[in-house]
């Protein structure tokens, strides 16, 4: 199984955020990609964690 096929998707419609969870693991820091998107890394600077739209 991919981790794209364990992905989940939550949706907190009072502050208008969709949170992606892409995989498990420790967050190291967070790169916004736009005013609008944010992604959390690794130390490696892979996309752990989520993105939140």
């Amino acid at each position: 199984m991919s981790t794209l096929d364990q992905a989940k998707v939550v949706y907190f419609e009072k502050k208008d955020i969709l949170y992606i969870v892409i995989s498990e693991g420790p967050q190291c820091s967070s790169l916004e990609l736009n005013p609008n998107i944010t992604a959390e890394l690794t130390e490696v600077g892979w996309v752990v964690q989520d993105l939140n739209l």
